[in-house]
């Protein structure tokens, strides 16, 4: 794929094309240029070899910077969308803007201790967190599997529940994939040529 100009940003997320691999990949993105993406995978999960394995690639390319109606904060931009629907609604929702349910906000919460990420978008909305079916393990919308198990509401993670919505001081709760809550989508913040957001 070829641009006119570099993109602005782009967000890639991998994952084994075989849904029962559990490896996590940590992708950074080293260079952007308007005919190629230059990334950089990581094991993330554990250092042992890899022999080969078949991959599912997502990108996401941005040819645009974000609209007044984005929030910048982290290098990431949120927005909040109207009303409140089902977790695949939000998922779907979120798509349609060139974004995703939140991930790096929350989880930047888990990784530093807290941070005012809820006091600037709410509580109760969709976060980038779902439970796989029938394994009982959490994975975030970038594929990757949750490491950190601290940030849950007082007894919670609730067994027969799937989906996640953040909660009353950054905590997160489990929530009935069908039941509704508000929505905010992130998306990655392009980093302008003179290093500002």
């Amino acid at each position: 794929m070829c641009f006119q100009t570099p993109p602005k940003a782009v967000s890639v997320k991998v994952k084994p094309a075989d849904s029962s691999v559990e490896i996590n990949f940590d992708v950074i993105v080293l260079e952007i240029s308007h005919d190629r993406v230059q990334v950089r995978l990581e094991r993330i999960d554990d250092t042992q070899g890899w022999d080969w394995m078949l991959l599912t690639v997502e990108w996401i390319v941005y040819t645009d910077d974000v609209g007044s109606d984005w929030q910048k904060y982290n290098g990431y931009a949120y927005k909040a969308l109207q009303g409140v629907t089902t977790y695949e609604k939000a998922r779907e929702a979120c798509r349609s803007e060139g974004a995703w349910l939140p991930v790096f906000g929350p989880m930047e919460i888990a990784a530093n201790g807290g941070n005012n990420y809820n006091d600037i978008f709410g509580d109760r909305h969709w976060i980038g967190l779902k439970r796989e079916n029938g394994n009982g393990k959490f994975f975030w919308e970038n594929w990757t599997k949750l490491s950190l198990d601290s940030y849950w509401k007082p007894g919670e993670p609730h067994q027969n529940k799937f989906c996640v919505i953040s909660h009353t001081g950054n905590k997160w709760k489990t929530q009935d994939c069908d039941q509704t809550s508000s929505v905010v989508c992130e998306r990655i913040a392009p980093v302008h040529d003179d290093g500002g957001p």
